[in-house]
């Protein structure tokens, strides 16, 4: 089993940043439907989304033992929790019209051959949803502090999918356009480590709100976040 014990501190302070993830939900749209995995769960915010979303069944993995323990008390008779990670999702649970990654695949090392496990779990048709942190210039102290590998952009994100022959990169979004100023003075003058929660409730409840509106406008072409979805083709082993 993939056992890890989390190193960040941030996901409480982040629990309630509902916009944040409600806009995710918007940006992956219908694309999120079927049997679903989410892989990386948490303290399941966005596990509470998606079945909001009314998914077919979801399987949830999620690497911290004591995380895992209490999203099997927080969601039992709702969602089937694997301790562990893609790897240890039994072969029973079969494939998934849908595996989703939400600020999760930045803490993977190893996120090429994360991609080649999610791709042997999906389904033909099936989506890959990858949502996390945009550009390794905005790469910060806070990113640091909770061990983040990397922030992703258009041609990482483009390179990733394409060292797995059997995806395609179907959409690739920048959002939150005035986050990224936030970022920015973050990483140039506070440095700071962990945001404080009145200032992850500021953006959540005051800025995000404003970014969802100008983002359309920029045609997501700027943000601190990005989403990207990937179909997988034919059902074959990968030459590379």
């Amino acid at each position: 089993m993939t056992q890890m014990e989390y190193a960040g501190s941030e996901l409480s302070a982040f629990a309630e940043a509902r916009n944040f993830h409600l806009y995710y939900m918007r940006l992956f749209g219908e694309r999120l439907r079927g049997d679903v995995l989410e892989v990386g769960a948490g303290l399941g915010t966005f596990t509470e989304e998606i079945l909001n979303a009314g998914v077919s069944h979801l399987t949830v993995c999620e690497p911290d033992s004591k995380m895992a323990d209490q999203l099997a008390k927080t969601f039992a008779g709702r969602a089937h929790v694997v301790p562990g990670g893609i790897r240890d999702v039994p072969a029973a649970s079969g494939l998934f019209d849908a595996i989703v990654y939400v600020d999760v695949m930045e803490h993977i090392e190893d996120d090429r051959a994360e991609m080649m496990a999610a791709w042997e779990r999906l389904k033909e048709g099936g989506a890959l949803m990858i949502g996390g942190p945009a550009h390794s210039w905005l790469y910060s102290p806070f990113d640091a502090s909770i061990g983040h590998y990397r922030r992703y952009d258009r041609r990482s994100v483009e390179q990733l999918v394409a060292s797995c022959d059997g995806l395609d990169l179907e959409q690739f979004q920048y959002f939150d356009c005035l986050g990224m100023a936030l970022s920015l003075g973050n990483k140039w003058l506070s440095r700071q480590s962990l945001p404080t929660r009145g200032q992850v409730k500021f953006w959540n409840d005051v800025v995000l709100p404003f970014s969802r509106r100008i983002d359309p406008v920029l045609r997501y072409r700027l943000g601190k976040s990005f989403v990207a979805v990937a179909r997988r083709k034919n059902r074959y082993l990968s030459s590379r």
